[in-house]
């Protein structure tokens, strides 16, 4: 007989507890648009096209449930950003107007919009304030206060083409790029420092000429800067190094606009097309690629920096290779179920019927992996093939935990460890009966003593004492836990037997000693 352990595996990139996204059924299918993330990582936000209407879905990355559908009927939205705990959203429509709506309230505006064309919005990563760029000028409006609060314009060239902020909000950078018969190409992107910069005359913090062209963003740590370098058939993206104010390093690109993506710890960047590359920002090597149906044009890492979702195929959200549709998705990571199909949580119980001992199966999707390790109470096991079966457990406490690997032999990619304990126990146990210790007093002068029974010390392993009887001789003179008897001088042996929620009994004896009065 088997219990079930059900471990969720994504091919060899393994989805941790925290980004199992679950729910689907409430969730859109059909193309992907854009994706946000809150910079918060707590909410996830995609934008799905469809002939009559767009739709917006959120999902809680920190339970991995899907939030709600927003419908957007009379509009086709192209852009999406989030605020940093993702209650409130910025979005940009097919006709160059952006709206802000909260969800929480189910209330939106449009708070700015124009009929050149807007390029790109963002959230600041810590505030209410938000950007939007039309034209060569960057419009700042506070969504706390609902006004527009200042714009960012310099001579740098007529075209902005994307916007980022920095993670703490402190600066904001913008890529320009603009070509004409007369003037040839102009490429720069600049940085306002917004804590000092000047609404009435904003001037940038610093201008970095002929980079520029396409999509920008700030590491983590906000001391480089990845800009997409229009080139006219030898486009890259640069590495712009802040503090040595120099490009350290440029990736050549066979697409014409792709979007890349540092992870939470700048450590890796992502480059989509056709494939989604993964290069570590250290070295600048592809430490791995991410093969989708169709090039992917929008991509963002979980919080946890393991995996990508994007938009890289028709039937809506993928994480990784994997669209969202595809993944087996269950509300808990690890389930041990009972015979009654009962899911026992952490720190349940598994009750043995008919047997001495169970075998606990680990089972993944897909249903073969390259290895599953297995730790019971300290003791490790690998399976390199399935079934992934632990040694047969008996009656006793257990804390197991699981790592799926992408090699045999615990090699390759892992998993996030999978703990959970538990108590294998067995329901035919019989009660165990305590009457207490033998007693000796002495009775009243009327010759006879008041006694109380003592039958707490009684257990049941399995369950519960439901009754206890107290006889002397066969006869019934007490029933309950601790009861108060009447016995005459003698010696009296007096059984309890007590009987559990199985209905099985056990007994035990106590020796009252009852002596005559000196008096």
């Amino acid at each position: 007989m088997y219990r079930f352990l059900c471990l969720l595996v994504v091919g060899f990139c393994f989805v941790s507890p925290t980004f199992t996204l679950v729910g689907q059924s409430g969730a859109s299918q059909g193309n992907v648009h854009d994706l946000a993330i809150s910079s918060s990582g707590m909410v996830l936000g995609a934008i799905y096209s469809n002939p009559d209407s767009t739709v917006v879905d959120l999902f809680d990355t920190t339970t991995g449930h899907y939030i709600e559908s927003v419908n957007f009927i009379s509009a086709s939205l192209v852009r999406i950003a989030l605020s940093p705990q993702g209650d409130r959203l910025l979005l940009l429509d097919s006709d160059s107007n952006v709206r802000y709506y909260d969800r929480l309230t189910g209330t939106g505006k449009n708070i700015g919009g124009t009929l050149t064309g807007i390029s790109d919005i963002e959230w600041s990563p810590n505030s209410s304030l938000v950007a939007y760029s039309w034209g060569g000028i960057v419009v700042l409006y506070d969504t706390q206060s609902n006004e527009e609060i200042g714009s960012l314009a310099s001579d740098l060239i007529p075209a902005v083409a994307s916007l980022n902020w920095r993670m703490d909000g402190q600066y904001l950078v913008s890529n320009n790029y603009s070509r004409n018969v007369i003037a040839g190409r102009r490429a720069a992107f600049a940085a306002w420092n917004m804590e000092t910069s000047n609404m009435d005359n904003p001037t940038p913090t610093f201008i970095v000429n002929d980079i520029g062209g396409g999509p920008i963003e700030y590491n983590p740590d906000g001391n480089r800067i990845a800009v997409f370098n229009y080139l006219e058939g030898n486009n890259q993206i640069a590495i712009y190094n802040v503090i040595d104010s120099l490009v350290e390093h440029t990736i050549t690109l066979e697409e014409y606009a792709p979007v890349f993506k540092w992870n939470p710890e700048g450590t890796h960047l992502a480059v989509s097309g056709q494939q989604i590359r993964i290069f570590d920002t250290s070295s600048w090597e592809i430490v791995n690629t991410i093969s989708t149906p169709i090039a992917a044009t929008a991509v963002q890492w979980t919080p946890d920096g393991q995996h990508i979702f994007n938009n890289g195929g028709p039937d809506g959200l993928y994480i990784d290779e994997y669209p969202l549709a595809e993944i087996t998705l269950i509300p808990y990571l690890a389930q041990i179920v009972n015979d009654e199909n009962e899911v026992v949580d952490d720190g349940g119980t598994i009750e043995l019927v008919d047997e001495t001992s169970i075998v606990l199966e680990v089972t993944t999707n897909p249903t073969t992996v390259g290895s599953v390790a297995i730790e019971i109470n300290g003791t490790p096991s690998i399976d390199n093939s399935p079934p992934y079966e632990t040694s047969p457990l008996g009656i006793g406490n257990y804390a197991l935990s699981v790592v799926a690997y992408s090699e045999p032999d615990s090699e390759g990619l892992a998993s996030a460890p999978l703990t959970i304990t538990f108590e294998i126990v067995d329901p035919t146990l019989p009660p165990a009966a305590n009457a207490g210790t033998d007693q000796t007093v002495t009775a009243e002068l009327t010759g006879s003593a008041l006694v109380t029974l003592d039958g707490s010390g009684s257990s049941d392993s399995d369950g519960t004492i439901v009754d206890y009887v107290w006889t002397e001789d066969d006869v019934e003179i007490a029933t309950g836990v601790s009861p108060q008897v009447t016995l005459p001088v003698g010696i009296h042996t007096i059984t309890l037997t007590v009987t559990d929620d199985d209905g099985l009994t056990d007994t035990d004896t106590v020796v009252i000693t009852v002596e005559e009065n000196p008096q």
